[in-house]
């Protein structure tokens, strides 16, 4: 445990060259951060090379230590990010009405189911052959876990439940109970082994001649147990069973236990007439006490002494019954005080501390118990965080007491936050914080957009930044983190993951998914520049590497000119492969027409079009207007510098040994072209 004064320790960092220089710290993503080595001495710089002779350039990276993000938590993640996303939220104009009280009630046995849930579920893990190793991991869980709802179930009884006249010892009690159950555990056992031994109670007695607190080591251990957290009923039927059950003592203890009066907030009695009732039962007991009749009785002595208040007698045997100074004043408080106020608690809390060994014995657990009782939640906030579970227990435990109206966002800020300017309320605070920590995560991110979206501007402003750090391995997750951001308006986000997704598809040669990367980001320079590449890449191959994409561009190649251009080629060499020559024809006098061409790919243009020009059908494919087209733009390249060409496989004899061929093919297709049309038009 850890203790309330808890001073972290000293992390060595190994690197020779950090101790002669100094360190340097630089942040990461998220919760970590770098450090190295580095002089912080401007005016007389240290020659690190020199001093360390074997000096090599170190980083280590350095993260949060949270429990949290063990595999065995992640039910406890999962199953309170439901209940949170489900719960009232808050915000500055609505409050949640007194009368809703009950629904928080639920909420927060809700939370506590999920931990008892959690930790049944790691200790039936416990149960099968595991190592060393894993046997610390699960018992470390186990014990976070445990620490997390012993916590919340007292801050439920005293916060969150309500409590009939400020009487607060009922609700301690069971509290009590709930989490030191082994001496109704061992009572139980004692009864199901007797059971089990005889047909009844007296025969199995009878069958037991040594006396059933002779058979059980831990008989009388149970028996003070029980009295101590009140359990009497129980306590009496194992005084029963006890050989000497039928003597004046025993059986005048019975009937003492039997008539304790009990406080019910709906029963027949108010809390006066249940006091003064309460005064004249403890004062019999006392009478009995100091008959004499149990000096041959040590145990009962100490029973009798307990619950007629005689507290100075036992207080020392009580403290090796109780291990925590909390279970102590439980018990005398239900001897003492039962109608002790929720107010007073503090007072009698530091009493029982003194006898414990005062306040520097206190662990961390112990210290938030205390923080409890005197009603001071702020402080017991602060102790919230500083558990080991990455600030689960402080974001849904200060959420649901928001939500009841017992923290005020006013008091909880401090001057300092004042003075810059911080107005967070506390638990969007931690929500804040917790998102982001769950953010960092692998596999997490998802769960801490959900605590995210309920801190309004700070959290979408969290999701914007965090969103854009999240490296994903594989195409399913960056659709995931893309539609995620899309669905929270955050377009420019899944832009730039696009960008980012299809440049690395670039980079590795794969322009088809690059393509497809920049349809979804709808950027039109990258499309743009992809489409250049396939181009390009035509010309110096003679072939696309992903046809099939490319024949199915569809709307998509409206995002940019060249992209569009690219999609109409494709279209052409469709209609020249299925040998529609004059489709092919029309299509191809377009592309020139347009001025949409790089100039780089005119000359495949009109190689292309030099079967066409050459096809030996009775009527030309290029009319006259489309013959002169063509020409121009073959005029246009043949002016072109060398530097115009560069794209251009080809060397430049070759170019030029095609314009000539191109040149003559167009020169006779337009004399076809005029003879078909003055057949066609004797008056031309």
């Amino acid at each position: 445990m850890v203790k309330d004064n808890y001073k972290p320790p000293t992390v060595h960092v190994p690197d020779e060259a950090a101790e002669v220089a100094g360190l340097a710290v630089a942040w990461g993503s998220c919760n970590t951060f770098a450090v190295f080595a580095s002089s912080h001495d401007k005016t007389h710089p240290i020659d690190i090379r020199k001093k360390c002779p074997n000096f090599t350039s170190q980083v280590t990276i350095m993260r949060q230590d949270t429990l949290l993000f063990d595999p065995l938590l992640r039910k406890l993640i999962n199953e309170s990010c439901s209940i949170f996303v489900t719960s009232p939220q808050l915000s500055k104009q609505t409050m949640i009405d007194s009368s809703q009280f009950s629904n928080l009630l639920k909420l927060s046995r809700k939370y506590r189911s999920v931990l008892r849930e959690c930790i049944e579920n790691i200790q039936e893990d416990t149960s099968r052959n595991i190592s060393d190793e894993e046997n610390q991991r699960f018992s470390n869980c186990i014990a976070l876990l445990y620490n997390l709802e012993f916590i919340w179930h007292l801050t439920e009884v005293l916060y969150i439940d309500a409590i009939p006249d400020d009487v607060a010892l009922p609700h301690i009690s069971n509290w009590i109970r709930f989490h030191f159950p082994e001496s109704e555990r061992n009572a139980r056992n004692i009864l199901q082994t007797i059971k089990s031994g005889g047909s009844t109670i007296d025969q199995t007695v009878e069958f037991l001649n040594e006396g059933v607190e002779n058979i059980f080591a831990d008989y009388w251990d149970t028996v003070i147990g029980l009295v101590i957290q009140g359990n009497v009923d129980l306590s009496r039927i194992l005084l029963q069973l006890h050989s000497q059950a039928d003597t004046e003592a025993f059986t005048t203890l019975d009937k003492i236990l039997r008539t304790m009066p009990v406080y019910k907030v709906y029963g027949e009695l108010s809390l006066s007439e249940f006091i003064m009732q309460w005064k004249l039962w403890q004062g019999n007991a006392g009478k009995k006490l100091s008959s004499g009749l149990y000096e041959k009785y040590p145990q009962l002595t100490f029973i009798l002494q307990l619950i007629s208040g005689n507290i100075s007698q036992c207080l020392e045997k009580l403290k090796l019954h109780c291990g925590k100074w909390y279970q102590a004043m439980a018990a005398v408080l239900l001897y003492k005080e039962p109608a002790v106020k929720f107010h007073e608690l503090s007072y009698h809390a530091h009493q029982f501390i003194k006898h414990y060994g005062g306040n520097s014995s206190l662990n961390l657990c112990d210290a938030t118990v205390l923080a409890l009782f005197e009603n001071d939640l702020n402080s017991a906030v602060k102790k919230f965080q500083m558990a080991s579970d990455g600030g689960w227990l402080a974001t849904h435990l200060t959420h649901l007491l928001t939500l009841c109206g017992k923290i005020e966002s006013d008091d909880s800020q401090s001057s300092e936050d004042l003075e810059r300017g911080d107005h967070l309320q506390l638990h969007v605070k931690f929500i804040l914080e917790y998102g982001t920590l769950l953010m960092c995560h692998k596999s997490l991110w998802q769960v801490g957009l959900c605590y995210l979206d309920q801190c309004s501007h700070e959290g979408r402003a969290r999701q914007h930044v965090l969103l854009s750090r999240i490296s994903p391995r594989t195409d399913a997750k960056t659709m995931k983190i893309i539609q995620a951001a899309s669905s929270r308006g955050l377009n420019d986000v899944a832009t730039g993951l696009c960008r980012v997704q299809g440049m690395k598809c670039m980079r590795r040669n794969q322009l088809g998914k690059a393509l497809e990367w920049a349809f979804r980001s709808q950027d039109s320079a990258f499309a743009s520049h992809l489409a250049d590449q396939f181009l390009q890449s035509y010309v110096k191959k003679g072939s696309f590497d992903s046809n099939d994409f490319l024949d199915n561009l569809g709307s998509c190649m409206l995002i940019c000119d060249r992209l569009t251009f690219l999609g109409k080629y494709c279209e052409f060499r469709r209609l020249y492969s299925a040998d529609k020559l004059k489709e092919a024809a029309t299509c191809l006098n377009d592309l020139i027409t347009s001025k949409i061409a790089p100039k780089y790919f005119w000359l495949t243009l009109l190689t292309d079009a030099l079967p066409l020009l050459q096809n030996e059908s009775e009527e030309p494919l290029f009319d006259t207007q489309q013959t002169a087209n063509l020409t121009f733009c073959l005029n246009e390249l043949s002016s072109l510098s060398e530097w115009d060409l560069s794209n251009v496989t080809p060397p430049r004899a070759a170019i030029e040994r095609q314009i000539s061929i191109i040149r003559l093919a167009l020169a006779k297709n337009m004399a076809k072209a005029l003879c078909t049309q003055m057949i066609a038009n004797p008056g031309f």
